[in-house]
């Protein structure tokens, strides 16, 4: 059983809802920096709302119209959990395992049927920031990302590790830029 749930909408909508997911694929590695997650519906799916009633996704838009909100946009941040459903006991009944593997941003919404999207980690929101125009003196790499994204939601831990990289010159480019140039 897999299930994507819509955590929170980049429009303000009321989005907490939970889609089955037929296909799921993810990746992560520390050499591209970014974690993605690609995701397949099936074609006749039913949305859980946040009342807990199953509402059909058919007729529903997924991305534009002029009467009803979208189910989904570009910079939605989703939560992916797998498991399984198993029988426990005729008292108990029906028990639902599973694991939240992925929790990151709609990055792409592949329109047709079915219906796919692309999601990527925090680092899809680092794609989005520019840096100022600034020289960092006697950078620190920690505390420059910190400054960075102060004002993002974004928490930078470092733990006791600490990098120096001397001076350090921003002018225009995302913070992911930064990063993946600091990467080497």
């Amino acid at each position: 059983v897999g299930t994507v749930k819509i955590i929170q909408a980049t429009d303000g909508r009321s989005a907490e809802y939970t889609l089955p997911i037929t296909e799921c694929e993810i990746k992560s590695s520390w050499k591209h920096l970014t974690d993605t997650c690609k995701l397949t519906f099936g074609k006749n799916i039913y949305y859980t709302d946040k009342n807990g009633t199953k509402v059909s996704w058919l007729d529903k838009p997924v991305v534009n119209s002029n009467d009803l909100p979208p189910l989904l946009l570009r910079g939605d941040k989703i939560k992916v959990e797998l498991g399984y459903r198993y029988i426990k006991d005729a008292k108990t009944g029906e028990v639902l395992l599973s694991n939240s593997v992925f929790e990151g941003f709609v990055s792409k919404i592949i329109p047709g049927l079915p219906i796919r999207i692309e999601a990527e980690d925090w680092m899809w929101k680092l794609k989005q920031i520019k840096t100022p125009k600034k020289t960092f003196k006697s950078a620190e790499v920690s505390a420059m990302i910190a400054e960075l994204t102060v004002g993002t939601g974004i928490t930078v831990e470092t733990g006791n590790i600490t990098t120096k990289i001397g001076d350090y010159k921003t002018g225009g480019e995302t913070i992911a830029e930064v990063l993946k140039d600091l990467q080497g």
